[in-house]
């Protein structure tokens, strides 16, 4: 079957196949007895193993640049190092997005490292910013620019021309401005083009800022914001987003953008995020059952009260067996709302049956018996993840329990290839089929750098060693962990020693403080399509795409 397409959070995205890939020698399918497993699909594997990286660069360039507060096209200087921080004077030289009227002012921008290393003077760049202005700073003669959330060549703007236009905002009028003093600037409301305005509004700013807003005047501009709200005094205040001309061509855009604007997508994005995440918890459960609720009883002796829950298995999945009767859930503490008949699907980490057998006499179908077991007793089987036990449901989890693993599980350091670690049906796969980048990192556990330690060919598999702090940073306090993972075909960027990345971790266990109790398998894995260089992610852009998808 053949697999030649991007995953997004479960979407299956059409892609063209690739017929030749690096790291899988013409000797791949005769190698399969040197690892004793057989290759994965060969159109899978030219999936996993073509260089993903420009495709994810550009994927969370776009995601920063749709989302900026301000886009600013600038030429710059040469960067300097002040402390530990890097800047680099700018002219900015037009404004895409934010304050219209600071084109041509000079100003500075705050970068990362490895941002810092791509800049030369005179580079030109497109950047996205999480501020819709410079700020004056201590360490910095000019107005400063902070929260850099991704740095685009000025001569790749076509490639981002849908990401780079104006987009709009909750309220959206022309204006005029009628007052400025030290601390605030005031508008009347000309035409409102979307939401609802008052005739008079001001935005609070310094002049301390040394930011050349226009003085008041009959010019007329379009001015966009995300909301109002009221200070003291009754001042209605709005925080400007977007400011510039009322030109013809300028409204005409406004207008056009206006009535075509988009409808949210996000709601089915943490839809396709939840399933996703969903499914693994069960693909990684030790123990898949179905089961019906046959009794309830109440915790009796604390304060915090709480609800056991008796199940009858049904069926098994995974794990246990079809004579185990039943398990409990809840306990202290525990609200639900489960009713006896009810029925779920349900992945546990471990399954007590005894639980059932030594509190059978305190559950009760009609009122909920008491219940209160004997200090230290462990009755109730931990539950890793619970999905309503329907038939859609059913024949989902079924297919999550019988999908590949994913294909860069985090192994213990050392731990050796067992059979099946490199096996991958391309029709069930999930959590090996390269996804949308931007989309990773919304759903991903932790955003980290990472370095290649080694990559080691095992026949025509590889066993490649990573070192992370699982986050974007490397203090020295910040522990370190190493991971071997083991693929017969994957991104180039796992193959190259001495390498640095970002990429996105999903994580269902918490790492311990000590990274010496790793255990061998770890319930993780890195993201396919989501290796990033280390550049293109910020901590402001982490921040960004992991706070987009809460409600």
């Amino acid at each position: 079957m053949r697999a030649c397409g991007l995953v997004v959070l479960g979407l299956f995205l059409p892609l063209a196949c690739v017929d030749q890939h690096p790291g899988v020698g013409a000797d791949a399918d005769a190698s399969a007895s040197s690892t004793g497993q057989p290759p994965p699909d060969a159109d899978l594997c030219a999936l996993l193993a073509r260089d993903n990286t420009a495709n994810a660069i550009h994927s969370v360039r776009a995601f920063a640049a749709e989302h900026a507060a301000s886009l600013v096209q600038v030429r710059a200087d040469a960067p300097r190092r002040i402390g530990e921080l890097h800047f680099a004077d700018v002219t900015v030289e037009t404004v895409l997005y934010g304050w219209g009227f600071l084109a041509g002012i000079r100003a500075t921008v705050a970068l990362e490292p490895a941002q810092a290393a791509l800049v030369t003077a005179g580079s030109r760049w497109v950047v996205a910013l999480s501020d819709a202005r410079a700020v004056t700073w201590d360490q910095t003669a000019l107005p400063t620019w902070g929260n850099i959330t991704a740095l685009i060549p000025a001569d790749e703007q076509s490639a981002y021309a849908d990401s780079l236009a104006w987009r709009p905002r909750a309220l959206v009028a022309v204006v005029r401005i009628v007052a400025r003093d030290e601390y605030r600037v005031t508008f009347d409301v000309v035409d409102v083009l979307r939401g609802t305005f008052p005739g008079r509004f001001s935005d609070n700013w310094l002049a301390s800022w040394r930011l050349p807003y226009p003085d008041p005047s009959a010019a007329t501009y379009i001015l966009s914001t995300d909301g109002l709200g009221t200070a003291p005094g009754d001042v209605v205040l709005g925080s400007v987003m977007d400011l510039r001309p009322a030109t013809e061509a300028a409204l005409a855009m406004v207008r056009a953008a206006l009535a075509q604007a988009p409808a949210d997508a996000r709601a089915e994005l943490r839809a396709r995020r939840d399933a996703w995440l969903t499914g693994y918890r069960f693909h990684s459960a030790p123990v898949v059952v179905g089961a019906t609720v046959t009794g309830r009883a109440e915790e009796c002796c604390t304060n915090a009260g709480g609800t056991y829950v008796a199940h009858q298995v049904s069926s098994v999945m995974r794990g246990g067996a079809a004579e185990l009767a039943g398990f409990v859930t809840g306990g202290h503490a525990y609200y639900g709302g489960e009713q006896c008949g009810d029925s779920a699907l349900f992945g546990l980490r471990a399954l007590l049956p005894q639980g059932v057998n030594a509190l059978s006499a305190g559950f009760d179908c009609l009122t909920g018996g008491g219940m209160d077991p004997a200090p230290g007793q462990n009755l109730v089987s931990p539950v890793e993840v619970v999905l309503a036990g329907t038939p859609e449901n059913r024949t989902r989890v079924a297919a999550w329990v019988a999908s590949s693993p994913p294909v860069y599980r985090l192994h213990a350091p050392d731990t050796p290839l067992a059979e099946g670690d490199l096996e991958q049906n391309p029709a069930a796969a999930p959590w090996s089929t390269p996804v949308d980048a931007a989309h990773a990192y919304m759903s991903g556990t932790y955003a980290a750098r990472f370095r290649v330690v080694s990559a080691t060919r095992l026949g025509s598999a590889w066993r490649t060693r990573i070192s992370t702090t699982l986050t974007l940073y490397e203090y020295a306090h910040l522990a370190r962990r190493e991971f071997d993972l083991f693929f017969a075909c994957g991104e180039p960027a796992l193959q190259q020693p001495g390498s640095r990345w970002v990429g996105a971790f999903e994580m269902l266990d918490p790492p311990s403080w000590d990274p010496a109790q790793t255990p061998a398998v770890t319930r993780g894995f890195l993201v396919p399509g989501s290796i990033l260089p280390e550049h293109a992610m910020t901590a402001q852009l982490e921040s960004d795409l992991a706070r987009y998808l809460q409600p």
